[in-house]
């Protein structure tokens, strides 16, 4: 998270650190790494999420990530990702969404 921290809100950031990160523990456990391969950024469908806002704007985002190691696999993660200006930027405030294997 210490990475990403600048593109979120604080209180983003520290929900993400407090929840720890059991697919770390397991891609060490099988001596494997992660790598993200894809991004791809869509309008979600109507009736879907909330409606943007000046004050606030939701997409989907599918990332698919390859992991390696003893359970290697390639795999989607479909996120509703929601950023809010803050000062003179936008930071993500909010994930909701798919998790990996």
């Amino acid at each position: 998270m210490g990475r990403a921290a600048e593109f979120t809100t604080s209180e983003l950031a520290s929900s993400f650190s407090s929840a720890g990160d059991a697919t770390y523990d397991a891609l060490r456990t099988s001596a494997g790494t992660s790598k993200v391969v894809s991004v791809t950024v869509a309008d979600p469908r109507p009736d879907t999420a909330p409606v943007d806002t000046p004050t606030r704007i939701t997409r989907l985002v599918t990332v698919t990530v390859a992991t390696t190691g003893k359970s290697a696999s390639r795999f989607e993660i479909p996120l509703l990702l929601t950023v809010i200006p803050e000062g003179d930027r936008w930071l993500v405030s909010a994930v909701n969404g798919g998790t990996g294997p």
